[in-house]
């Protein structure tokens, strides 16, 4: 037995053929890359990680806001390498709030206070 047809005026009725894309969408828009690096190789291949990321994100024919990626550098001992994307280098923070929380680089609770 088959449904009957019914005009929908909002929302996304069942089998709704965007609802992966937009799935992805919304997964892209927050993303985060976390690596572990301690010599020059490592710093290399999470660059070529960003180049494979910005390569699929060009297939999909989406867009990474460059000037919104930033780059937080984490522990006493790091060497704070530079990382680029489309060939702009991307931004270096210390702090940066996520989902309403405040991580600094040195994973330090004080400053979430003065918030």
């Amino acid at each position: 037995m088959a449904s009957g047809w019914i005009y929908v005026t909002s929302g996304a009725p069942q089998g709704f053929i965007l609802g992966p894309l937009l799935f992805l969408i919304y997964e892209a828009d927050d993303s985060k890359m976390f690596g572990t690096m301690n010599n020059k190789s490592k710093h290399d291949s999470i660059q070529k990680v960003l180049d494979v990321l910005q390569t699929l994100v060009d297939i999909r024919q989406m867009e990474f806001n460059v000037s919104k990626c930033k780059v937080m550098h984490s522990g006493y001992h790091n060497k704070d390498y530079s990382y680029s994307m489309k060939g702009q280098m991307l931004q270096s923070t210390v702090t940066e709030k996520d989902l309403g929380v405040l991580i600094t680089s040195y994973l330090k609770s004080g400053a979430q206070q003065h918030i």
